[in-house]
């Protein structure tokens, strides 16, 4: 398939009215669909903190707008208080 240009885009709209679940590795591949149409790079290890941003504000935007989800980005406030609503501290 891949000598043949068929896009993601393409397989993704035949996989219209099949069962395919959502699970972390399925959006990991999402997220680095958009990195690499934004940014040309592989890795997110690659990336730069405004490249972060980008993609980051593509997914969301796109999450957004087609399922009506928002994920907050991850910062370290954020991690901090799910941990401590996660703990068994009283």
């Amino acid at each position: 398939m891949l000598d043949q240009g068929i896009e993601r885009k393409t397989i993704m709209n035949a996989l219209e009215g099949y069962s395919c679940p959502v699970d972390a590795a399925f959006l990991k591949e999402a997220w680095r669909s958009i990195q690499f149409t934004q940014t040309g790079k592989l890795s997110t290890t690659a990336l730069t903190t405004d490249e972060v941003d980008k993609v980051y504000d593509t997914f969301n935007r796109f999450l957004s707008e087609s399922f009506g989800i928002h994920i907050p980005f991850p910062s370290f406030d954020a991690l901090m208080l799910a941990d401590l609503d996660n703990s068994n501290f009283q």
